[in-house]
């Protein structure tokens, strides 16, 4: 038997314990009162952004076509909506 503190002998390659931070523990909720309060929460904040975007659009009807151009106006709003739809990267 080689003792572990030989020179020749295999180094220890047990891992360490698995050590829990903040990023890697998911989000749980402790009831489904919580739950039911994020997804309310959630479609409040989906519903103020998509009236966001149609202001948008009301307001920039009153820029030129050389700054709705310049600013990429279709873009942008197109970006947008995609995002609302869950297909971020795509614009449609």
């Amino acid at each position: 038997m080689i003792d572990s503190r030989h020179k020749d002998a295999a180094p220890d390659l047990t891992p360490e314990p698995r050590r829990d931070t903040p990023s890697d523990r998911s989000i749980t909720m402790d009831s489904s009162a919580e739950l039911a309060a994020a997804m309310a929460e959630i479609v409040r904040l989906r519903a103020g952004y998509a009236e966001a975007i149609e202001d948008i659009c009301e307001w920039a009807a009153y820029a030129s076509p050389y700054f709705q151009e310049k600013w990429d106006f279709a873009g942008c709003t197109a970006a947008h909506r995609a995002i609302l739809a869950n297909r971020p990267g795509e614009a449609s």
